[in-house]
């Protein structure tokens, strides 16, 4: 199935269905229900006699191995951290993309548990990131992993997390990531009227994810007003951003995100790291977690899969 280029109001209403089943998203305000809804979708899409799924922990952090069931010769590895506006999502949630990952690139993905709001506040969900980041990058964990050959990744809230984790990384000098994988990121911190960005304005209604509800995520994830001028908190504020990874960024064209990754990847550009950006053309935000038949999600990954073939050529 493809649903790019020119969609129609049918396909257009027909694929935002898709993607909110493939979610979990439910109508529903209890918190709890939905994170269980994602949960119940997560092993369903992610059954598969492909994939097998390993437990660890991590500083007591749930966590689990996602890998291919068949012989592959990569020794690379990514670390992923899931999406869910702070407040939701888990490492079972993110099966319906990191089996996506594991499958499509041949190694081995990483997801953790980070504690989520509004139980736990910013900083608490970074800082979860930051530690995950850690023993992985500074082989704490069982795995003997070359620093060099771990890639971070995020979608959606948790491309925001990634990019902060990077940032931070580098401030701390405790470990250095090479590379970073950007899936619809949320970078910024106001999604109003006087939100700078036009995909705000013009994809902030009609489509999956509502400027409203990156308002009400955002609001979730702050301990106060103060946090949103925190750079760790909107990545897209930091003023100094040389010597960070180099960078591969995904944007959906109808997605109120769409503009702030773009404009990250021209400053990250302009401070002088390697970056991609590409805009994904006909898809709405979460479009990801769909099966590789769409279209989306195959161009996505021939853009994954190349950014990390050109690393990998890089060290041989």
């Amino acid at each position: 199935m493809a649903l790019v280029g020119k969609n129609s109001e049918k396909n257009n209403q027909n694929l935002m269905q898709l993607i909110r089943r493939a979610h979990g998203l439910v109508e529903n305000p209890d918190l709890e229900k939905h994170r269980q809804s994602q949960d119940h979708i997560g092993e369903l899409l992610g059954n598969s006699k492909e994939i097998q799924y390993r437990p660890v922990d991590i500083d007591g952090m749930d966590a689990e191995w996602v890998s291919v069931n068949r012989a592959h010769m990569k020794k690379y590895v990514i670390l992923h951290c899931h999406g869910g506006g702070y407040s939701t999502g888990s490492s079972i949630y993110a099966r319906t993309l990191t089996s996506k990952l594991a499958a499509g690139t041949s190694m081995d993905v990483l997801c953790f548990d980070y504690r989520l709001a509004p139980e736990h506040k910013f900083p608490v969900p970074l800082e979860d990131c930051y530690a995950a980041a850690k023993a992985l990058y500074t082989n704490q964990l069982i795995l003997n992993t070359d620093p060099e050959k771990i890639t971070i990744i995020g979608d959606s809230a948790g491309g925001n997390l990634t990019a902060a984790v990077c940032l931070m990384a580098r401030d701390k000098g405790e470990f250095t990531p090479r590379r970073q994988i950007l899936i619809y990121p949320a970078l910024g911190n106001c999604y109003t009227e006087e939100s700078p960005y036009r995909s705000v304005q013009e994809n902030g209604c009609d489509y999956l994810l509502t400027s409203v509800k990156m308002e009400d995520y955002l609001n979730l994830y702050q301990s106060s007003a103060e946090d949103r001028q925190n750079q760790y908190f909107a990545p897209i504020l930091e003023k100094d951003l040389r010597n960070l990874p180099e960078t591969l960024i995904l944007t959906a064209e109808y997605d109120p995100l769409r503009d702030e990754g773009e404009v990250y990847g021209r400053k990250l550009h302009a401070a002088g790291n390697h970056v991609e950006v590409h805009r994904i053309y006909g898809a709405f935000h979460g479009f990801f977690a769909l099966g590789i038949k769409f279209l989306h999600v195959q161009e996505s990954f021939t853009y994954v899969n190349r950014f990390l073939e050109t690393e990998e050529q890089e060290q041989l």
